[in-house]
């Protein structure tokens, strides 16, 4: 395929699973804009898969969104939006106070919350989100259940997200910006560690030195 070339299981991946897909993207960001965004660079991906891939793009999908969400929120402090901001921005949900103390949870409830309400068993949430997130699973209340449920986008964005999709593929080599925004997120993760590591050589040459001394 080429990476000019959205895969031809895409469309129907989109169809079947966009309003899910933005229920987890909102959910995880907390943001109307933000979830549009996530579920967009997740299609992206999802639209640049080899047609020789043979695995499930279902899942393929949204452990790409859970890790794209995951970045997003880890480059910086990140808090719930108060009630009242919730409330004026203009979502295509009422945000009750189920919602709102859902909203509150760690990110991995939330990832739970929203996989169990699009109808993900334990095992897929593991292999998608983590351990973590499939333990969530199991402990949620009804209400939490029903808030992630009730997080509905309807069909006017993921329409606009299709468009967004073909038309970004009809301008630019998507695969490669893949790989160039993969590479980034990777060495942003490594960071800390390499930081680390730095640190640890200069101690190493501090105490080297002072012993020849």
């Amino acid at each position: 395929m080429s990476s000019h070339t959205v895969s031809s299981r895409f469309d129907e991946c989109l169809e079947r699973n966009g309003a899910s897909l933005l229920r987890l993207t909102f959910l995880l960001s907390r943001e109307k804009g933000a979830a549009e965004e996530l579920a967009f660079q997740s299609l992206l991906r999802l639209a640049a898969r080899p047609e020789a891939d043979a695995g499930d793009d279902r899942l393929f999908l949204f452990s790409t969104a859970v890790r794209l969400c995951a970045d997003w929120f880890s480059r910086k402090l990140r808090k719930k939006p108060k009630l009242e901001a919730l409330r004026q921005a203009a979502l295509p949900f009422a945000v009750t106070d189920d919602l709102s103390a859902l909203l509150g949870r760690p990110f991995a409830c939330r990832a739970a919350a929203a996989l169990s309400a699009s109808g993900f068993g334990a095992d897929e949430i593991r292999r998608i989100a983590g351990p973590r997130a499939a333990r969530e699973a199991e402990k949620l209340s009804p209400g939490a259940l029903q808030a992630a449920s009730s997080v509905c986008w309807g069909n006017g964005p993921l329409s606009q997200l299709s468009d967004r999709v073909y038309d970004r593929f009809s301008e630019r080599s998507v695969g490669v910006e893949n790989a160039i925004h993969e590479a980034r997120i990777r060495f942003d993760r490594a960071a800390p560690y390499l930081a680390l590591a730095v640190l640890l050589f200069f101690a190493f040459c501090v105490w080297f030195s002072a012993r020849r001394g």
